[in-house]
């Protein structure tokens, strides 16, 4: 008989978790802070692929469906934005 430490090394040994100070995390936001990250352009055609291939949703592939949303028109998936985001830096 296998244990699971003999199939994944390391499998059920506890180890600390690092905790991050970083001020940009959830808990530590206060109602009504702001933050800036700048702005920076996504085509239409690449917002179109990029939903295609990863977030299939009718407000990131279809303009009429775009339309009718709170944006009034076509936008970029979040994690197209947050992939684009981390390219441009």
């Amino acid at each position: 008989m296998t244990s699971a430490g003999d199939a994944f090394p390391g499998a059920g040994v506890w180890q600390p978790i690092q905790v991050i100070n970083d001020p940009l995390l959830f808990k530590n936001l206060q109602v009504g802070q702001t933050s800036s990250s700048g702005s920076f352009r996504i085509e239409a055609r690449a917002m179109k692929s990029f939903a295609t291939d990863f977030d299939p949703q009718p407000l990131h592939l279809y303009e009429v469906w775009a339309a009718a949303s709170f944006f009034a028109g076509p936008f970029a998936s979040k994690g197209q934005v947050a992939v684009s985001k981390c390219d441009a830096s």
